[in-house]
């Protein structure tokens, strides 16, 4: 089978094509079906993906358009080989750099990515395949080193609207959107700490964002609320199973049993991570 379990009900991301030729034509949508087949790693060896994305190549593509695409496969599993030996050599914890010392790590860790890929895809694979996602890097390193100026705060947001102007029109659009999910996030918690709720929260997110994503999100609250129940429910039911002193195998099936008829097959891939976490917690615990 091509796709790795957690792949299951999601469509193989990226593409393929070829020209009039039976040249490959290549373009971003080749990195999408990389990231995509090598999204599976842990699940199968990169040994096995490989061979999974090469089986892929061959039934899409003429015989000259997929030697060409495999040949482009080697340069990803070498670049990302590289990758690899690379943070096994600098093992940084980056979640404990701060302030200056993590935007020198994230310079030095771009220049070494900038330079692996012209190393791997030269110039012309390199902007296409990575372009867009240095120059988001880019803006991302340039706007935390002007946090760490002493700049009056006008001066840094005209110089950060300064850097998010040069970003093409997609990205900025990211950003602002980001931005304002931020806002609303900020806003929606704010609210949550304050206790509002029922029609005093309704109001507010009506006066706010309008009436149609006020109705949006009161049916998401119920939503969720629902949700919560049903977990609620079925780990209760979980806990009481465990507890007992039947054989494991048979509290594994009753478990399972319930399960199934509780959820859907999609909910059951939610329930399954949720149980993985309560479970390591519970490890971690005793």
């Amino acid at each position: 089978m091509l796709i790795s379990p957690s792949q299951y009900d999601t469509e193989i991301d990226g593409r393929l094509h070829e020209d009039g030729n039976g040249n490959l034509i290549v373009d971003v949508g080749f990195r999408d079906l990389f990231d995509y087949f090598f999204s599976a790693l842990g699940e199968k060896t990169a040994e096995q993906i490989a061979a999974d994305m090469e089986q892929y190549i061959d039934g899409a593509l003429s015989p000259r358009a997929a030697e060409q695409a495999r040949a482009l496969l080697k340069m990803f599993i070498a670049y990302n080989r590289d990758l690899a030996e690379y943070t096994t050599a600098n093992n940084t914890d980056v979640y404990n750099l701060h302030g200056r010392a993590l935007v020198d790590y994230l310079k030095a860790y771009q220049a070494y990515l900038a330079d692996t890929r012209m190393r791997h895809f030269g110039r012309e694979y390199s902007d296409l395949f990575f372009g867009s996602e240095e120059k988001y890097q880019a803006y991302t390193i340039a706007r935390m080193e002007l946090g760490l100026t002493d700049l009056p705060d006008e001066e840094r947001k005209r110089q950060i609207e300064e850097l998010r102007s040069q970003l093409p029109e997609k990205q900025q659009e990211i950003i602002r959107n980001h931005e304002r999910m931020n806002e609303f996030m900020s806003r929606e918690q704010a609210w949550q700490d304050e206790g509002v709720s029922g029609e005093e929260l309704y109001d507010r997110r009506l006066a706010n964002y309008g009436y149609d994503a006020a109705q949006r999100m009161a049916a998401l609250d119920e939503s969720n609320r629902r949700w919560q129940s049903r977990l609620n429910d079925f780990f209760q039911e979980v806990d009481q199973i465990s507890a007992t002193d039947w054989p494991e195998a048979d509290k594994k099936d009753l478990i399972e049993g319930i399960k199934v008829s509780s959820f859907s097959e999609t909910e059951r891939l939610r329930v399954n991570v949720i149980e993985r976490y309560r479970q390591k917690n519970n490890n971690s615990q005793n």
